[in-house]
């Protein structure tokens, strides 16, 4: 995401504002730690590996 407004360019200089938005990621990491706290282990396909 770009925030095309606050951009600013002077001559060969560009300002540009860029952020990455990861709210996704840090929500299932979020729901991952809880669900280890809880000692709640669902089945998954393909199965983790043990080095995790």
């Amino acid at each position: 995401m770009f925030d095309a407004q606050a951009t600013i360019v002077n001559g060969n200089h560009v300002t540009l504002y860029v952020w990455y938005d990861n709210e996704m990621g840090y929500s299932c990491q979020v729901v991952r730690i809880a669900q280890q706290m809880a000692g709640i282990n669902y089945q998954t396909f393909p199965p983790e590996s043990a080095e995790h």
